[in-house]
């Protein structure tokens, strides 16, 4: 009877296939053609390119071919040759109020801003102290506790008051690819964000990852837009970006875009496995 059930659960691990999305998928950007300014979660948040001639969209030859987590295709990607506020936008939703987040993409910078900081995205709007949540990299002075050119969060739990989070990972270079997300967990507030960081141009590189405390017990949900390559008031980078995701829930490590989940082939071998070593045990 064992032996069948095993049987059974193999033809069922054949037949599962790796997902574009899940549950906890708020939007998902991926700059593809027929579809460049889509929202790929299936929740219609679709963008609105609020940069002018400078924002197009590109052939990819910077990002990997494949997104490693889905097994998509990605053929695209957008450019920036100008510094806006934002690059892209979505008006405000209801599915933008968030507790705990994932925030991921990749970004390709080709000019830093001075001592202005550039945004992956985030829902913030300094001027009117609308600030929710937003990944940035700092400019040449730092920002906050963040060192230049480094990654950091800033979140807000109130109406005037925001954090920045450090990541105390490495400086990004200029003219290098980069996988760059962060997660916070809106349950704690000790070692509650993770930031996840990648070198997608050099072969062999290793995902690096900083988890440290914010103190900041809730996020303060304000009626923003949602930016993507910047916010409402703050500049998106100069250069690339794709595969923007955001997620309203802290993805484990396997769950990110840039790590590949175990495909069918490998699952069947496994269940073989097993299954092989049941009836070795039984003869």
């Amino acid at each position: 009877m064992l032996t069948k059930m095993l049987i059974g659960s193999l033809t069922t691990l054949v037949l599962v296939a790796p997902t574009t999305v899940s549950a906890a998928t708020i939007a998902y950007y991926r700059f593809e053609n027929g579809a460049f300014l889509n929202d790929s979660s299936g929740n219609n948040l679709a963008l609105t390119k609020s940069g002018g001639a400078s924002v197009t969209q590109e052939a990819n030859t910077m990002f990997p071919g494949v997104v490693a987590q889905n097994g998509a295709s990605n053929g695209m990607a957008a450019k920036n040759t100008e510094f806006d506020k934002p690059t892209f936008s979505t008006p405000s939703n209801a599915l933008l109020d968030v507790s705990s987040l994932t925030l991921e993409g990749y970004i390709h910078l080709t000019a830093y801003n001075g001592s202005d900081t550039q945004y992956l995205g985030g829902r913030f709007n300094s001027g009117g102290n609308r600030r929710s949540y937003a990944l940035g990299i700092a400019g040449s002075n730092g920002t906050g506790s963040a060192n230049a050119y480094t990654p950091f969060l800033v979140v807000g739990d109130s109406a005037t008051t925001s954090h920045v989070v450090a990541s105390g990972l490495g400086a990004l270079s200029l003219n290098t690819s980069y996988y760059l997300a962060v997660s916070f967990d809106g349950t704690t507030s000790v070692n509650d964000v993770t930031f996840y960081l990648k070198d997608l141009t050099t072969p062999g590189a290793v995902l690096t990852t900083s988890t440290v405390s914010s103190g900041v017990l809730s996020i303060y949900n304000f009626t923003e837009l949602f930016g993507v390559g910047g916010t409402a008031t703050q500049y998106g980078p100069k250069g690339f970006i794709d595969e923007v995701r955001l997620s309203n829930q802290v993805l484990a490590s396997n769950e990110l875009l840039v790590n590949a989940i175990p495909e069918p082939a490998s699952l069947t071998l496994t269940a073989l496995g097993g299954l092989m070593f049941l009836r070795r045990r039984r003869a």
